[in-house]
């Protein structure tokens, strides 16, 4: 398996996060020790690429889909079914 965010700056970060889900889009509010960790090939299966982990302020969360960047520096992960979550690094 293999980090997407090595350093731990990015670690430290606040994220805001976004749910889209079949069109309707949410504000969830901001999330911390974001991991964004890609699944080796033969541990991957019915098109989950990544795993994605995070602190939202009451629980640790993990979830998979595939993570897709962002021109914006946002990163997206597409859970499928029309469920997709985005992180985007909160700027001081």
């Amino acid at each position: 398996m293999k980090s997407s965010f090595p350093n731990a700056q990015n670690y430290f970060s606040y994220y805001h996060l976004t749910l889209y889900l079949d069109g309707m889009e949410r504000y969830m509010g901001r999330v911390n020790h974001l991991q964004i960790v890609e699944l080796s090939g033969d541990a991957n299966y019915d098109g989950i690429t990544h795993y994605v982990r995070f602190y939202d302020g009451a629980n640790h969360r993990e979830l998979l889909g595939t993570v897709c960047p962002r021109e914006d520096g946002a990163l997206i992960l597409n859970m499928g079914q029309g469920k997709a979550y985005r992180f985007k690094k909160h700027e001081c």
